[in-house]
C-alpha cells in the first residue's frame, strides 16, 4: 500500500524537481532540443493506415491470440495468473509480425521512412540513452507531484497503472513473470511506438507540422492507457505519460528513426520494473 505523502516526500520532490530543472537547462543550452532539417516524407501513410493499424491492436488480443492459445499444447493445471499471462505473450508474439505484414502490404518504403538512416544506428541509441537522462527526473517529479496533489485533493491515490498492479501480481510465478517482463519491456516499446510515433505521428507531421504532431500523438497515447478501474490514478498517470509522450516524440523526430524512441521508451519501462521488483 503506498503510503500519504510526508514532508520527506515533498523535500525529495523539490531536490527532484530541482535535478529537472537543471538537466533542462543544460540540454537547452547545448541545443540538445534542436530538430535538424530533414527531407520532407509525403504521405507515407492514408487514414485507412491509421485504422487498420488501430484494428490490429483489437483484433490480435480478441480473435488470434485465442485461436493460438487453444493450438498450443498446454498444460491443464494452469492457474488463471499463468493463463494471462501467456495469453499477453502470444498476444506480443504476433503483434510484431502482424504489423511488419501490414508495413510490407503499405509498400517497402514505409520501413525506410520510419527506420530512415539519416543518422547512424549507434547516434540514434545513444541520443535514446541520452533522452531517459534528460527525461527521467522530470517525468519522476510530475509523477510523483500529482499523485501527491490527488492524495491531498480526493485523500486518496487511487488504483495503480494496470501493468504494475499485474507485475506485481506474477512476481511469485517464475514463467509468469518472464512473460510479463518481455510484454513490459521489450513488446510494449515496439508496438507502441510502431503505432503512435510511427504511424500517427508521421501521419500527422506530414499534414500539421512536427509540433502538432508530437502534442496530438503524445495526447493520444497518454489517452490510450485510461482505465477506469485505476479510478482517480488516471489524474497524475495520464498527466505523466503525456510529458514522457513529447519526449518520445521529440526522440522520433530527431532522428526519424523508431528505434530512439523505442531505446527510451524500453529504457524507463526496464529501470521502473527494476525499481518495482526490488521493494
Amino acid at each position: 500500500m503506498i503510503e500519504p505523502p510526508t514532508i520527506e516526500h515533498f523535500r525529495s520532490l523539490i531536490y527532484l524537481g530541482l535535478l529537472a530543472g537543471f538537466l533542462l537547462v543544460i540540454a537547452f543550452r547545448y541545443h540538445f532540443f534542436k530538430l535538424p532539417k530533414f527531407e520532407p516524407t509525403l504521405r507515407t501513410f492514408r487514414f485507412v493506415h491509421i485504422l487498420l493499424a488501430f484494428a490490429l491492436m483489437f483484433i490480435v488480443p480478441l480473435f488470434l491470440t485465442p485461436i493460438a492459445f487453444r493450438l498450443l499444447p498446454l498444460p491443464e493445471t494452469m492457474t488463471q495468473i499463468q493463463i494471462i499471462s501467456t495469453l499477453q505473450f502470444i498476444t506480443n508474439l504476433i503483434y510484431p509480425i502482424a504489423f511488419c505484414l501490414l508495413l510490407t502490404a503499405i509498400g517497402k518504403k514505409t520501413f525506410r521512412i520510419l527506420f530512415s538512416r539519416e543518422e547512424s544506428l549507434f547516434f540514434c541509441i545513444l541520443f535514446g540513452c541520452l533522452s531517459y537522462v534528460v527525461a527521467f527526473p522530470l517525468v519522476t517529479f510530475i509523477d510523483g507531484l500529482f499523485e501527491a496533489l490527488t492524495y491531498l485533493i480526493f485523500g486518496t491515490f487511487g488504483e495503480e497503472q494496470l501493468a504494475v498492479r499485474f507485475l506485481k501480481e506474477v512476481t511469485q510465478d517464475k514463467m509468469a513473470l518472464a512473460f510479463a517482463l518481455y510484454t513490459i519491456v521489450l513488446a510494449a516499446p515496439f508496438v507502441e511506438e510502431l503505432v503512435f510515433r510511427g504511424f500517427i505521428q508521421t501521419y500527422l507531421r506530414e499534414r500539421l507540422g512536427t509540433k502538432s504532431a508530437i502534442y496530438i500523438t503524445s495526447a493520444a497515447f497518454s489517452l490510450f492507457h485510461y482505465s477506469s478501474k485505476q479510478g482517480v490514478g488516471n489524474i497524475a498517470l495520464l498527466i505523466t505519460l503525456f510529458v514522457f509522450a513529447l519526449f518520445l516524440g521529440f526522440a522520433y523526430e530527431r532522428t526519424r528513426n523508431l528505434l530512439t524512441p523505442m531505446i527510451l521508451h524500453l529504457t524507463f519501462n526496464l529501470v521502473t520494473v527494476i525499481r518495482l521488483l526490488s521493494i
